[in-house]
C-alpha cells in the first residue's frame, strides 16, 4: 500500500479538523436538544376555544348563506370533528351491510350535513364571546370540555358540550351535546328510523342528504 507523505497527512488533518468539529456540534445538539413539538398537538380545551373563536371570525367575515361562510365552515368541521366516525356512527348496523363505495358517498353527503348543521346552529351569533367554562376527562379516554357562548352584558350564555377524542390525526371532536342531548345519540335515532323503513340502504339515506343540501343552496342563491 502506498504511504501518504508526513506532509500531505498533516494537511488532510488540517482540512478534516473543521468538518469533524462541526459533526460533532450538531450530533450534541440532536442528542441534547428536545424535539420539536407538533403544531397540531393541542389538549382538549385549547381545540375546543380555537373552534370558537374561528366560528366567531367566520360569522364576522362572511355573509350569511355565502357560499364563503358554507366553504370555511366546512373545511373547520374536517379539520376538527371525526367526520368518518361520525358517520359510522349515526348508521349503525347499516353501515357494516353497505360497500366501500357507499360509505365514501355518505360520508362526503354527511359532511355536508354535520357542516349545513354547524352553520345553522352558530349563524346567528355575531355580537357574543365564546368562553371554555370547564373540563374533564372520560373513562373512556376521551374528553368532555364544556363552553359558553355569552351574550354583551349578560351573565351566562347558552351551554354546549364537546366531547373530545385521540385519533391517528390528532385530537378530534365525536360528539356535541346542546342542553344536555347529544347530537350524534338523536342522529342514530333519526337516521337509524329512516333506514328501517327504507330499501334504499346508506346509499337512499346519501341521496336524501344530497338532495337536502342541493335544495338549500338554490334557495340560498335565490335570496
Amino acid at each position: 500500500m502506498t504511504a501518504i507523505p508526513h506532509s500531505r497527512a498533516a494537511s488532510a488533518r488540517r482540512t478534516a479538523a473543521p468538518v469533524l468539529a462541526l459533526l460533532a456540534l450538531i450530533l450534541s445538539a440532536l442528542i441534547v436538544a428536545p424535539a420539536p413539538a407538533r403544531s397540531d398537538v393541542v389538549d382538549p380545551p385549547k381545540l375546543i376555544a380555537e373552534l370558537g373563536n374561528r366560528t366567531l371570525a367566520i360569522l364576522h367575515e362572511t355573509a350569511p348563506d355565502s357560499s364563503s361562510r358554507f366553504g370555511r365552515f366546512h373545511a373547520l368541521v374536517a379539520e376538527k370533528f371525526d367526520v368518518p366516525l361520525l358517520a359510522r356512527f349515526v348508521t349503525g348496523r347499516f353501515w357494516d351491510t353497505a360497500t366501500d363505495a357507499e360509505r365514501h358517498r355518505f360520508t362526503v353527503a354527511f359532511s355536508n350535513y354535520v357542516t349545513e348543521l354547524f352553520t345553522a346552529r352558530f349563524s346567528h351569533y355575531t355580537k357574543q364571546s365564546f368562553a371554555i367554562v370547564g373540563a374533564r376527562d372520560e373513562p373512556d379516554g376521551t374528553a368532555i370540555v364544556s363552553s359558553e357562548i355569552v351574550e354583551p352584558n349578560a351573565a351566562s350564555g347558552d351551554r354546549v358540550d364537546w366531547r373530545v377524542a385521540k385519533t391517528g390525526t390528532g385530537l378530534k371532536i365525536t360528539d356535541v351535546s346542546v342542553s344536555g342531548v347529544s347530537v350524534a345519540q338523536a342522529k342514530r335515532a333519526e337516521f337509524g328510523s329512516l333506514l328501517a323503513r327504507s330499501r334504499g340502504g346508506i346509499a337512499g339515506l346519501a341521496a336524501a342528504l344530497e338532495t337536502r343540501s342541493a335544495r338549500q343552496t338554490e334557495t340560498a342563491k335565490g335570496d
